[in-house]
Formats: C-alpha cells, sequence, structure tokens
C-alpha cells in the first residue's frame, strides 16, 4: 500500500471530518470527476483520503494532492480479495474515518462489510451506472447477489445518480424505499457556448470548415463507438464535409482504429484521446452523438446540452438524463434514422442553454453539498457518542 499526500504548513491533515473516497482508479472519466470534485469543492475542516487500486497516476490525482488531499494506492481485490480485506480494515482502522464513500459498484459491498468491521459509521456506497445484465454468466450473478446482500446489509446509505442506477445496484424496489438519487451536477456556466471558443477550437483540429460530429467517452464496448465509425460511410456520402471526433481513451482504442481503416474513413474519423478542457472543445462541435449502449445519468451527455449541442442518443440511455429538447433519442436498430438527425442537426445558439439547465438540473454546487451533509451528519454523531 502505497500513500501520496501533499503536507499542509503544519505537517499533516487539518483536524475535522475524514472520509474515505473509494473509488479505482482517478482517471479521466464521469464517476471519477464526481468523486475528484468532492475534494474541489470541499469545505473548511473535510479531510478527504482516495483509495485507488494498482500504481497508476490518474489524471485527477495531483490536483487532488494539491487541495491539500490525501491518496492511497492499494493492490486491485480481483484475485487478492482476503489480502484487499484486510488492508481496507487496517487502514480504515488506523486512519478513523467518520465516513466511508465508495464508487466501484458491485465490489462496494465488500468495502461496506470492512468498513463495518472497522467500526467507520457511515457506510455510503453509490451507483453510477446502469448496467444490463443480459448475458452475465452464473458466477458474475450470484457474485452481485452477494455483494448486493453485503450493500444492503452493511450500508447506512445507498446512493445513485439516478432512478435505474440506483435499481441496477440496489434493487428497484430496495432503491425505491432506501435509496437516494443524488444528481451528477456540473459547473453549467463553463459549458455555455462561445462563438470564439468555437473558432479556436476548430482551429486547433483544422476543422474549420467541415461539419464536425462529436463523441465524448472512455473507448469500452458500452459507450458503442464502433456504431459511429459504422454510419460515416453513409454520412459523408450526405454530408461530405462531415468528420467524427471521439474524444476519450480506453480498451477499444485499436479496435476502433482497426475499424477506422477498415473503413477506408482516413482523417474523416479520429481517435483523439482524453482532453482536460471538455467545456472548450463542445463548442466546436456541431452535433453530440451518444449511441451507448446503457448509462447511469451521464455527465458527458449533461454538458452537452449545457452547451446547446443538438444530442443524437440512443434510446437506451435513461430519460433523467434527458434534460431539454436538444435530445433525439433513437433505436439503435434504426440506423436510417440516425443518419436523418445527425445529418440534419443545427445549433440553437440564442439560446442560453447553460442558464436553463441550471435553473432546471442545478449544479455541482448542490450535488457536493449534499454529500457534505451527509458526512457531517455521521462526523458530528461520532463526536457526540465520543462525549
Amino acid at each position: 500500500m502505497r500513500s501520496t499526500e501533499r503536507k499542509t504548513a503544519e505537517g499533516d491533515h487539518p483536524m475535522g471530518n475524514k472520509v474515505l473516497e473509494i473509488c479505482a482508479k482517478l482517471n479521466i472519466g464521469g464517476a471519477q470527476l464526481v468523486a475528484a470534485n468532492i475534494s474541489k469543492y470541499a469545505p473548511e475542516g473535510l479531510a478527504i483520503t482516495y483509495l485507488v487500486f494498482g500504481d497508476e497516476i490518474g489524471e485527477y490525482e495531483p490536483e487532488i494532492l494539491a487541495r491539500g488531499h490525501r491518496v492511497v494506492h492499494m493492490r486491485s481485490p480481483r484475485g487478492n480479495s482476503l489480502g484487499y480485506m484486510r488492508s481496507l480494515i487496517s487502514l480504515m482502522r488506523s486512519e478513523g474515518f467518520d465516513a466511508v464513500h465508495c464508487h466501484t459498484m458491485f465490489s462496494s459491498g465488500t468495502a461496506m462489510l470492512a468498513a463495518w468491521l472497522a467500526g467507520v459509521p457511515g457506510r455510503i456506497s453509490h451507483s453510477h451506472t446502469a448496467k444490463d445484465d443480459a448475458g452475465q454468466s452464473l458466477p458474475r450473478r450470484l457474485y452481485r447477489r452477494m455483494m448486493r446482500g453485503l450493500m444492503r446489509l452493511f450500508g447506512t446509505d445507498y446512493l445513485a445518480c439516478g432512478e435505474d442506477a440506483g435499481s441496477e445496484l440496489y434493487g428497484k424496489n430496495w432503491f425505491r424505499r432506501h435509496g437516494r438519487v443524488i444528481k451528477n451536477g456540473i459547473d453549467t456556466a463553463l459549458f455555455r457556448y462561445d462563438p470564439a471558443v468555437r473558432q479556436s477550437v476548430r482551429a486547433r483540429y483544422g476543422v474549420e470548415d467541415s461539419f464536425v460530429i462529436g463523441h465524448v467517452g472512455h473507448y469500452v464496448p458500452v459507450k458503442n463507438q464502433s456504431f459511429l465509425i459504422s454510419l460515416m460511410p453513409e454520412i459523408l456520402r450526405i454530408r461530405p464535409d462531415a468528420v467524427l471526433l471521439m474524444f476519450g481513451e480506453g480498451e477499444d482504442r485499436e479496435k476502433l482504429r482497426a475499424a477506422i481503416d477498415a473503413a477506408q474513413l482516413g482523417n474523416a474519423a479520429r481517435l483523439m484521446g482524453n482532453v482536460r478542457d471538455v467545456y472548450r472543445v463542445l463548442s466546436g462541435l456541431d452535433v453530440f452523438a451518444f449511441p451507448s449502449l446503457f448509462e447511469g445519468t451521464p455527465l458527458a451527455l449533461i454538458e452537452a446540452q449545457a452547451n446547446g449541442l443538438p444530442c443524437v442518443i440512443s434510446d437506451r440511455i435513461p430519460k433523467d438524463a434527458c434534460l431539454t429538447d436538444l435530445i433525439s433519442a433513437i433505436p439503435l436498430e434504426k440506423p436510417e434514422e440516425w443518419l436523418q438527425k445527425i445529418c440534419t442537426a443545427t445549433r440553437e445558439p440564442e439560446t442560453n442553454w447553460s442558464e436553463l439547465l441550471r435553473q432546471n438540473y442545478g449544479t455541482v454546487e448542490n450535488s457536493m453539498e449534499s454529500l457534505y451533509r451527509l458526512f457531517g451528519q455521521y462526523h458530528n454523531r461520532k463526536r457526540r457518542e465520543a462525549l
């Protein structure tokens, strides 16, 4: 187990509420951004330790350390469940956390049991996706059932970014009775459309005169970028000026590169990698395409709406992410409708979509404040019990 932290002037963390955030990785991504934002907006006296698996330094780690919080690297629980449990209990007992907040979906069951054994008063699991059960093996189904049972038995709070995500992790009826939705808030003003930024972004990528189709998401099967690649030959027939820019990173990079090459798309379909200024990049796009096989409440889609982008999305994405009339939700089985909607998409820059989202959806500060109040309840309870 390896720990990294930026020391305060006195040499250690400020006294006060102590929370352990278990988030597996601190790479760029929706759930990881939610976890990282907990340190960004943290009030005075909240000391946060992040637990990640493996030695990789994620993109969010340096800024977390710069804010005075701590990151602990631990071996992955895969293939080493007993060792992971021992290390987790040891960490929790030695640090005396007021709450453990876990973002790792079904493996949260192990964390909730460890926190209970370590005497941590607040044991909080948090669901970020609504994954389809179809085609899962019997061992996987049994694992999910066991982990769900551990969460229900040893957890104290059951959070999710949306109703579908809550139903996925905890069970639909259980979540309705015991769970709570905390929205994935964003800084809506940051994502407001800016025509000057649009020109800069389009110049950066050499697409000044192009019809730019954008996508933001990990290069993984669930995000289904291969579907967009398969549409591009026909899109180019209708819109010869079209270019597809896909921002992200992940295990499917080589597979997607092979699909682009096989379709002979050349520079008309590009894997752009991760970027830290998505809030700027969105202004450079003409339409946002999001063909996921399943999602929770995807931040990328909410950000695109705040920017005023017409969004063509899979009808498998939960409706609680569809916050404006910018959305066209289409079955993946109807590629001709995808073609029509993408190729005829136009912006409406005269509408202040970011302000509309702020009013109708809320802000990242709202979401974070809900978490801080929850952490504070367990800190105060622990203080009362110590008197």
